[in-house]
């Protein structure tokens, strides 16, 4: 489920939300700004934690496979 809802934030919803951004400021006659929110969505990132909220490290993972 937390897949999902990531995927869906990540690739439809944030993009989506940029676009309607930056279309609204050129109705607005205002600079649009791709740049910016384009290079924000790639720094985003995503931390792995427990279900209380604690954040793992890479260590902590058992690798199986």
């Amino acid at each position: 489920m937390l897949i999902t809802q990531l995927t869906l934030r990540k690739y439809i919803v944030l993009p989506s939300l940029i676009i309607a951004k930056n279309l609204c400021r050129m109705l607005l006659f205002q600079f649009p700004e791709w740049n910016e929110d384009l290079k924000e969505l790639n720094r985003e990132m995503h931390i792995k934690c427990t279900y209380n909220g604690i954040q793992l490290s890479e260590k902590n993972f058992q690798k199986t496979g």
